[in-house]
């Protein structure tokens, strides 16, 4: 093509067309058709939102803010989001939810070299929900892949803008806003772009300027270079603006942290008291169970020592009570008051014993069981048979206390009752005897009979 012709282009898309221009068209002959893709996908810079797991998700942005992509599964590895990344352009800017930066997350920002874009602190559910809900998504793990991505985005965003208001028409704005974000600032980079360009050949494309053309582009220049400057010190006022709304911020921050941990405190010690409140009250429960059961044996003890006077006197004998008739309620009395040998014992309640609680007396050595209702047949010859005197209350003179807990009896009183009781046992015995005899020769004499009969 001509140099007219290259000419006309470069002036075209700098906005005016030269005049006096021809433009000329050849056709080339081929040896064969060339086909050529209508459209070529170019590789720009994007931002990668990661949420890396058991399941891993992926989001990819544009610098735009577009969603190019976004993927998650259980069984992907890192290696396969590398590639997965790959092939959607070239990783700025790589990021995740959480900080500090996860391992995974980590390894696949190396893998590109990127920049890493974790948020100083963990994002809350509230903000997460914000920043997905535009674009989208299946499950949590896809929401905190783009939540990272857009936080990202978010903060940059009027960074982009401003860096896409100072490059000159038609260079290449990612480019610049990717080396930007890598550390260079944005005149060196423009520079540096621009001087590149400046060593490819040059075409002459207009003539010479007027005296006064030079002077209105001059004044023009300057013009722009004091709307710079104004735009420089506003900048200045909105980054001191920014930085005492920053300082404001953090000490409002300080002021909620230490409000939290006042209430945190309170609510601990009110906890604590309540459980303290409710343990009191559960121990003062057991004080009062404990003072009722001192007060108890208290009485209980008083009314021992007096039959215990009483005893030694000589005037009376102690006799010990027992509820009813069972193993438990003798054992229950052996270990409160005692059950020792020859001591004499008063059955409450005669009705509910057997062989067995009857023989328990009995090996306990017990002098003599006194009866307030009928005792079983099986009992009182299992007493009888081990020797001990069984005695109705109503035929001895029993002195207690209004509550029935200690008894007392006079020596004669029982000396006479166990000497009728003997008398009774000497009867029973000796009637036991002759009917035995008897049944002996009743037997005899019915032998005899057959025998005579035979």
């Amino acid at each position: 093509m001509p140099a007219a012709a290259w000419g006309f282009i470069l002036k075209y898309e700098h906005g005016y067309v030269p005049k006096n221009v021809q433009v000329s068209i050849k056709s080339i002959e081929r040896d064969a058709l060339v086909f050529k893709p209508l459209k070529t996908r170019k590789r720009d810079h994007i931002i990668v939102g990661i949420d890396p797991g058991t399941t891993m998700a992926v989001a990819v942005l544009t610098l735009d803010g577009e969603l190019r992509m976004l993927h998650s599964s259980r069984t992907i590895s890192i290696p396969d989001v590398i590639e997965m990344v790959a092939e959607e352009g070239r990783p700025l800017i790589i990021a995740s939810d959480v900080f500090p930066t996860p391992n995974a997350v980590e390894k696949i920002r190396r893998a590109f070299n990127a920049v890493s874009g974790s948020p100083g602190d963990v994002l809350t559910a509230e903000d997460k929900i914000e920043f997905a809900s535009p674009y989208g998504y299946s499950n949590s793990h896809e929401r905190d892949a783009i939540a990272a991505a857009v936080s990202v985005y978010r903060k940059n965003k009027n960074k982009f803008e401003q860096i896409k208001k100072k490059i000159p028409h038609g260079m290449d704005a990612d480019e610049v806003i990717a080396q930007v974000v890598r550390g260079r600032s944005v005149d060196a980079v423009i520079s540096g772009l621009t001087e590149k360009e400046t060593h490819e050949p040059e075409v002459e494309t207009v003539s010479g300027k007027t005296g006064d053309e030079v002077l209105r582009l001059r004044e023009q220049i300057r013009r722009y270079e004091a709307s710079l400057d104004d735009m420089k010190s506003y900048q200045d006022e909105l980054k001191n603006e920014l930085a005492l709304k920053d300082n404001k911020i953090r000490k409002l921050e300080e002021l909620v942290e230490k409000q939290r941990t006042k209430v945190y405190q309170e609510l601990k010690k009110e906890k604590i008291i309540k459980l303290r409140n409710k343990e009191i009250v559960g121990l003062q429960g057991r004080i009062r169970e404990g003072k009722k059961t001192i007060s108890g044996l208290s009485e209980r003890i008083h009314g021992l020592k007096h039959v215990r006077r009483l005893e030694i006197s000589g005037r009376v004998l102690p006799v010990k009570i027992i509820s009813s008739f069972t193993k438990d309620s003798i054992i229950k009395t052996k270990e409160q008051v005692g059950i020792k040998k020859d001591d004499i014992i008063l059955l409450r309640d005669a009705s509910g014993g057997g062989s067995i609680t009857a023989k328990m007396l009995a090996d306990l050595g017990v002098r003599a069981v006194i009866i307030c209702n009928d005792m079983s047949h099986a009992a009182e010859a299992e007493l009888f048979n081990l020797s001990v005197p069984v005695i109705k209350a109503k035929d001895v003179n029993i002195q207690s206390d209004g509550a029935f807990e200690f008894a007392v009896i006079d020596p004669e009183d029982i000396k006479s009752a166990i000497e009728k009781w003997n008398e009774r046992a000497r009867e029973r015995s000796q009637a036991a005897k002759e009917k035995w005899l008897e049944s002996l020769v009743d037997e005899y004499r019915s032998e005899r009979r057959r025998a005579v009969k035979g």
